[in-house]
């Protein structure tokens, strides 16, 4: 029995739009995947390091990405009407209020008397962190030593210098400064420069085998960096007096 020429093609257009419905229901499974992640509190980035691995390389070792955070945690997915979020990372909101959704410990720290200007858009978190594939301390970008990523914005303190700041150079800028905000001046630790010497420096001072009698302090004192004035590194003198003046 010969079939007619409409049951033909109605047929074929049957089957096409099945293999297009089969098709899209896959696509949207994929997306649903993604966005499901969000719910379970982040399944792996599996689905988007099919495309970015390259640029994502070292994601799994992370704190991120041990963490298991999802990549939808963060971003939208690419999806048609989706609005790509600030600055072209398809962000689901900008920086810093998209970081402060899991680390809001931090954000007071940014409200105080002194801080670095971050909600102000000035510097952003991504700016000392690399949010993907670090693997220091507290994903710090560049280097294990964290005033690498400090002298990128303060170069003038950056070296290098014949006498060295031995405790800057061995345990970072945040031996004596807090890294997001504080209450008090240069976002010291301490209240004065006094105090904040005083933990590591004795009246008697050992520098490289030398004693060094230094001063007995106390509230009247000038700060010890009034004469210590290159207290970061100097070039001349290792006890940092500024001699170049």
């Amino acid at each position: 029995m010969v079939e007619p020429r409409w049951l033909k093609s109605g047929l074929r257009g049957v089957g096409v739009f099945i293999v297009g419905v089969v098709f899209a229901a896959g696509c949207l499974l994929q997306v649903a995947r993604a966005q499901s992640t969000d719910a379970d509190g982040g399944a792996g980035p599996e689905n988007c390091l099919r495309c970015h691995a390259e640029k994502l390389k070292g994601y799994e070792h992370s704190a991120h990405g041990e963490a298991k955070v999802s990549c939808v945690k963060c971003h939208t997915v690419h999806a048609a009407g989706v609005k790509p979020g600030s600055e072209g990372q398809m962000l689901k909101v900008a920086e810093p209020k998209l970081c402060y959704g899991c680390h809001g410990e931090v954000e007071p720290e940014f409200q105080k008397a002194f801080h670095h200007n971050v909600d102000d858009g000035k510097i952003k978190c991504s700016d000392c962190h690399d949010l993907h594939a670090a693997t220091e301390k507290k994903s710090l970008k560049r280097a294990a030593n964290e005033a690498q990523s400090c002298l990128k914005c303060h170069k003038d303190l950056a070296g290098p210098f014949e006498f060295d700041h031995a405790p800057l150079k061995a345990e970072g800028c945040t031996i004596c400064h807090m890294a997001h905000g504080g209450e008090n001046p240069k976002l010291l630790r301490r209240k004065t420069v006094n105090e904040l010497c005083g933990e590591c420096h004795a009246p008697a001072v050992n520098i490289k085998g030398k004693v060094i009698q230094g001063h007995i302090l106390n509230a009247k004192s000038a700060a010890c960096t009034s004469c210590h004035v290159d207290i970061h590194g100097s070039h001349t003198s290792e006890v940092f007096f500024n001699t170049a003046q």
